[in-house]
């Protein structure tokens, strides 16, 4: 009798509609634990410690970060913003399609709040904190925890915003209006709940998603992959540079940010086995494919922005055919 192939991994096939309701009430469970033990800054000594103030300081110090804060002030993003997004979710009569600038005063609470932050108001895991006080400076392992946890305070700051309730305009339905990263839609799991759905949207819109060697950016732009990328060395050297620069220098004309992925960022990951591979920052931070979701997303056609190792087999193949190369877009 043959021997029959062992069973796939759920998290490799997919799970069902019962198992993920066990596995998110379980997710909910986990978040609001590891919510409920994060430490202050202060665990950290005097030199990490200033190290890491210094890098938010320089973020928060661009017009990039100013800007997408007073979004978040604002109650809506820019129409421009709301529309430069992979899955922009916008449909029917949406108050996104007259919202062409910010609204008067927006801009100038997202510049003083960022200009008078204090870190006192951030809290960080144990865990990651203390990574980060033991990794080497220098080494890919102390620019990953740096990153990440300048990841965590851009995020923790536009929950907060979101939380002091500063909106000009006051949607019907926070979930269908407010800024977000369709990956990141998770409320009901999340401890700070539709708070920490306008956090990921802001650290994506400003920084990324980070884990090692490089970090990940899980992109949510119009014209940019939407599968995970890793960034390459001399784009994470030119973000660290960017975190480190000194109190003289001018971080806001120096920034490297926004940082994009193109189809130089070669290693990439199908953001519906993103946890299966250990890409996340929270193990929380999305919940697992059903079957169906992962055969709808294994039949995707593999187009030259989100696949460019496929759009580069395609010219190799009509080129040894002769045959006429479709046009390029990326």
């Amino acid at each position: 009798m043959e021997s029959q192939p062992p069973p796939l991994d759920p998290f490799e096939r997919g799970f069902n509609e019962e198992d993920v309701d066990v596995m998110v009430d379980a997710l909910r469970k986990k978040a609001r634990r590891e919510h409920a033990a994060r430490i202050l800054l202060d665990k950290l000594n005097a030199d990490r410690r200033a190290t890491l103030i210094r890098a938010i300081t320089n973020v928060l110090s661009t017009e990039l970060a100013m800007f997408i804060y007073a979004q978040i002030i604002d109650g809506l993003p820019t129409e421009e913003v709301a529309w430069d997004q992979s899955m922009p979710g916008i449909t029917g009569e949406h108050p996104i399609d007259d919202h062409e600038e910010l609204c008067p005063g927006a801009m100038d609470k997202a510049r003083e709040l960022c200009q008078t932050w204090d870190p006192a108001m951030l809290m960080f895991n144990p865990a990651l904190v203390n990574a980060y006080q033991r990794a080497v400076p220098g080494t890919k392992a102390f620019q990953t925890r740096l990153i990440e946890l300048v990841a965590v305070a851009l995020h923790q700051i536009g929950a907060i915003l979101f939380q002091l309730d500063f909106r000009l305009h006051q949607p019907a339905s926070d979930i269908d209006r407010i800024p977000r990263h369709h990956a990141f839609l998770e409320e009901s799991i999340y401890p700070e709940g539709v708070a920490d759905v306008v956090g990921y949207w802001a650290e994506d819109r400003i920084l990324g998603n980070p884990p090692p060697p490089n970090v990940y950016f899980y992109a949510c732009r119009e014209k940019v992959t939407f599968r995970p990328f890793q960034l390459r060395d001399d784009q994470q050297q030119s973000l660290v540079d960017f975190f480190l620069l000194s109190e003289t220098e001018t971080p806001s004309q120096t920034s490297p940010l926004p940082i994009r992925g193109d189809k130089n960022n070669r290693v990439r990951l199908d953001a519906q086995m993103a946890t299966l591979h250990g890409f996340f920052r929270d193990i929380w931070e999305r919940r697992q494919p059903t079957r169906q979701l992962i055969s709808f997303w294994g039949r995707r056609p593999h187009d030259q922005i989100d696949y460019p190792k496929s759009w580069d087999l395609l010219v190799k193949v009509n080129a040894e055919a002769s045959l006429m190369l479709p046009e390029k877009k990326y």
